[in-house]
């Protein structure tokens, strides 16, 4: 590619707010370091796996004259036991030799340090706070790395929903070097295969929008792909929204590596990791203006709970930071604050006087005490943060839900409103419906079924699910949602399931959509219905807790609508010997796999 290609890419990185790259295990081409020269873009360059002294020394030569090579780092993920910490200590001292003036980083993700394959890899000396790792090692590391390419046990991507910024701040004080966080993100979103034609009579061509197209097909759910593309972006835009504000809150963390900027489909042959699609286009629904000003050099935080459902009347107290590195100190700033429901409409707002800010510190910038206001419906609140100096601002903004409070609670094995609920169906259910009766199956037993993660998929993987749809439903009439499964489902999501529809016996036609990878196309829904007889089954895999109040509104909003007696005209029956089958065989349920555990059960 000539040099013109590579400035096209590092102007659309820097638009996007970053300012170094990480070359994963090789070293750009020299128009590429050229392009980075001319507009100030910073580089870690790699050497490859296996490599020796002799390339180590290339490495050094060939890229110490670009001034934008500013980290050489010596591979990625390798066992860092003592033999290849004193061969690093050796390229170490060769880079702060030969490029002085440079930093050096012994490897990306301290594999047999802070993390290990097994059991064997953190070696005997490792100690088991603030977190298992191996404190020897890291120390003689310590004495001659500059920087580390530190991972953060995957909080920052693979369980990226679970992050806490106050756990990464407790585990990353053993660090007394600067981290540079490891591969963050690796989200990947739903193929959009309205692409599929630019690849026709190319090398790479359209084999893999080929299958998938096929795959949907034969399921009978090519017509749903425009919404499992979008909702898989609004769903890893939340993660990426929650694991970088975590890591911008985090003293230890002075940058991160995001995998990645752009799609990469010849990467495991499917790889929809990018902010931007292959092509440096925004993918469908995504608000890049949105992801900007969490990727800047100045970022406001707010340290909200995983738990975003409110009952209304509820007191909150939340810590507010400044990511503040633009290279300007602050004075005379004012931070203002509004809560405004979905529609706009504020309820309430506040502001105060801050003093001086000085650059290159993340501060504390006081806590942020709201009451949600008392409504008779549920409603979605955003919290705006701005923070104003003369004329500059910078904005953020988060949203909660606020529920009234019930005085039901959730009842299993119990008549509701003339409702039976039950977490196992019964062939004594069976006979309950069809003589007309309603029943909420709490559960999936004794549908096949797999455990729900409120977590998008890991990029590449044919396990986990990149989306939810909500269809339109009475249920959902007076539920605050946007089409999919947000942070109000995250506790419901989490420790759930979905039932798998691969009997053609029962019809497939979800109220909540759970959706597998493209690459292992299975239709799941973790809420359906159906008629049997007189009667009618209403099936929630949600994981519904007595303690989260939009649970306690849905249960009650199913409750509700099963004891109204919809017509039975709009539901799908299934017969009584199907489910009868299920009920003898008894329900399959399936864990989530590892992130690269292969699928036959035989392998060892």
């Amino acid at each position: 590619m000539d040099i013109d290609y590579y400035r096209q890419c590092i102007k659309a990185w820097k638009e996007l707010g970053f300012n170094w790259l990480r070359f994963h295990t090789w070293c750009p081409p020299e128009p590429y370091l050229h392009a980075a020269d001319e507009l100030g873009m910073l580089i870690q360059v790699e050497s490859p796996r296996g490599s020796g002294e002799k390339e180590w020394l290339d490495i050094l030569h060939a890229c110490r004259k670009h001034p934008c090579v500013v980290i050489y780092c010596c591979g990625n993920e390798e066992l860092l036991d003592e033999a290849m910490i004193e061969q690093l200590r050796l390229r170490a001292n060769f880079c702060h030799k030969q490029a002085p003036d440079t930093l050096f980083n012994p490897q990306e993700a301290l594999r047999g340090i802070e993390y290990g394959w097994n059991t064997q890899d953190i070696g005997k000396e490792k100690v088991d706070e603030p977190f298992t790792h191996n404190p020897h090692r890291l120390d003689l590391l310590t004495e001659f790395s500059d920087v580390f390419g530190q991972y953060a046990w995957g909080y920052l991507s693979y369980q990226c929903m679970a992050a806490d910024a106050s756990e990464l701040c407790r585990r990353s004080t053993v660090y007394q070097r600067p981290c540079l966080s490891h591969e963050v993100g690796i989200l990947e979103t739903y193929l959009d295969l309205s692409l599929a034609d630019r690849y026709t009579d190319t090398r790479i061509g359209t084999a893999l929008f080929d299958y998938v197209r096929l795959k949907l097909d034969d399921v009978g759910l090519l017509d749903r792909l425009p919404l499992y593309v979008k909702n898989s972006v609004a769903w890893t835009s939340l993660a990426r929204k929650h694991l970088l504000e975590a890591a911008r809150q985090c003293d230890h963390i002075t940058g991160y590596d995001y995998l990645g900027g752009i799609d990469t489909h010849w990467h495991r042959v499917g790889y929809g990791c990018g902010i931007l699609n292959e092509f440096f286009q925004p993918k469908p629904g995504d608000d890049l203006k949105a992801f900007k000003a969490i990727n800047a050099s100045n970022v406001l935080l707010l340290d909200l709970p995983r738990q975003r459902n409110l009952v209304c009347g509820t007191t909150l107290s939340l810590p507010v930071f400044f990511s503040h590195f633009d290279g300007c100190n602050h004075a005379d700033t004012t931070l203002t604050w509004r809560l405004l429901d979905h529609q706009g409409k504020e309820y309430l707002n506040g502001k105060r006087q801050l003093q001086y800010l000085e650059h290159g510190k993340i501060h504390a910038l006081g806590e942020l005490n709201l009451t949600m206001p008392q409504l008779a419906h549920a409603c979605e609140f955003h919290i705006e943060l701005a923070l104003m100096c003369k004329n500059e601002s910078w904005q953020n903004t988060w949203t909660v839900w606020a529920f009234p409070a019930t005085q039901s609670a959730i009842q299993t094995d119990k008549h509701v409103n003339g409702v039976r609920v039950c977490n196992q169906l019964s062939v004594d259910d069976l006979s309950f419906l069809e003589q007309g009766g309603s029943v909420l199956l709490l559960g999936s037993e004794p549908f096949e079924s797999q455990a729900t993660k409120f977590q998008p998929a890991a990029c590449g993987r044919s396990s986990g699910d990149l989306a939810t749809v909500i269809g339109p439903h009475p249920i959902f009439e007076n539920f605050p949602h946007q089409g999919f499964c947000d942070w109000q489902f995250a506790f419901m999501l989490e420790h759930g399931s979905a039932v798998i529809f691969n009997d053609s016996a029962l019809p497939f036609k979800p109220i909540l959509e759970v959706v597998s990878t493209y690459k292992s196309v299975t239709p799941k829904a973790a809420m359906f219905e159906y008629a049997l007889g007189k009667g009618h089954l209403l099936v929630c895999g949600l994981n519904l807790q007595k303690d989260d109040p939009a649970a306690a509104l849905l249960f009650d909003r199913m409750i509700s609508y099963l004891a109204n007696k919809p017509d039975q005209k709009n539901l799908i029956p299934v017969s009584h010997e199907t489910l009868s089958d299920l009920i003898g065989k008894g329900g399959i349920h399936h864990q989530q796999k590892a992130t690269d555990q292969a699928f036959d059960d035989r392998v060892m």
